[in-house]
């Protein structure tokens, strides 16, 4: 290959393999678990804050637990925007 050819033909196949990695950005949108325990990991609700590790996904709803022991579950949908959008809260009585 010409030597005046190299740089234009290096820039060309890296730009390439740029776009086709996409530069790291991850383009894939979150579920609605990583999207609740992303958004909602510093909220104080008047109940305590909600335990992380207790959030779970039960008949298409999330369903978590706050510090003082109460369990919570409400519904959702996703936006256009790839966001969600929670319901009313509706509190879970334990049987006991």
């Amino acid at each position: 290959m010409k030597r005046s050819l190299r740089w234009p033909v290096a820039a060309i196949v890296t730009l390439f393999l740029l776009a086709i990695v996409g530069c790291g950005k991850s383009t894939s949108t979150p579920t609605a678990i990583e999207y609740f325990k992303t958004h909602q990991a510093k909220t104080t609700t008047p109940y305590g804050r909600i335990v992380l590790d207790s959030v779970e996904e039960k008949a298409g709803k999330i369903q978590y637990r706050t510090e003082d022991g109460k369990t919570w579950r409400t519904g959702y949908s996703k936006l256009a925007d790839g966001t969600y959008q929670y319901g009313p809260l509706e509190e879970i009585k334990s049987a006991s």
